[in-house]
């Protein structure tokens, strides 16, 4: 196969071993180390980190309770499994996770959702993220004017994602991207003084609700699709069979 029509193809066809999220990047070790360098000092005892798209979910293990130096607890959500690393692992979509299923203690949640257009499946990801109210976002992002409401910024870096920071899965090598044309820079939030905590989450988030009319859409749709198209073949059928009848 020649290598252009190679490069076409999803990672998902070419190397389905070490392909783990579909139509995503993924952030190099590097720089994971690099953000739980970042991260690791602003966390506090009892801190669950959840990701939202945890991808090969390499960077909740990274992070460490800074009471007990055991690794920091970890619920990690994506839409396909991940090869190994699935301990702390559930395939979900992260808007049909709701605020009940995660832990009662503070959480921390990011780290890179996919950007979408003008970024807006980005903000999205986060929107639901405020509804577990969490204590502090940590988030891979195109630079942006967005705010989460309630949050301050802590930390923000412009450069620790620049040049060849993300990779294609699927290939071992060859499908880094330079992504010199959408500037992702890491941002950390912390919840403000005095905004809602853990005791305080949404029981009814409008996300997640979105989430399931879309479904019920989709299979309805499907089910009006499937149903015009047995009876355009059965018209069919019969309007071949006349001359038969004749």
């Amino acid at each position: 196969m020649k290598s252009s029509m190679r490069s076409a193809l999803n990672g998902i066809e070419l190397n389905r071993a070490k392909y783990t999220s579909f139509s995503r990047h993924y952030t190099s070790a590097r720089v994971l180390r690099e953000i739980a360098n970042v991260l690791q000092p602003l966390l506090q005892a009892g801190d669950t980190f959840v990701d939202f798209a945890c991808g090969q979910n390499s960077f909740g293990g990274m992070l460490v309770d800074p009471a007990t130096k055991m690794p920091l607890p970890v619920r990690a959500f994506d839409l396909i499994s991940p090869v190994d690393k699935t301990a702390d692992f559930e395939r979900r979509n992260w808007f049909s996770v709701s605020s009940g299923e995660l832990p009662a203690g503070e959480l921390v949640i990011g780290l890179n959702p996919p950007f979408g257009h003008n970024n807006k499946t980005a903000i999205d990801f986060v929107r639901h993220s405020l509804c577990m109210k969490p204590r502090m976002l940590v988030l891979i992002m195109p630079a942006t004017n967005y705010q989460p409401e309630g949050y301050e910024l802590v930390h923000q870096d412009d450069q620790l994602c620049r040049g060849y920071a993300f990779y294609v899965p699927g290939s071992a090598s060859a499908n880094w991207i330079n992504a010199k044309n959408v500037d992702p820079q890491l941002y950390v939030y912390r919840r403000k003084e005095g905004m809602p905590g853990p005791g305080q989450r949404d029981t009814y988030c409008v996300h997640q609700q979105d989430l399931i009319r879309k479904v019920r859409n989709r299979k309805r749709k499907s089910f009006e699709w499937a149903k015009q198209s047995e009876m355009a073949s059965r018209q069919e059928q019969e309007r071949l069979c006349q001359p038969c009848r004749t």
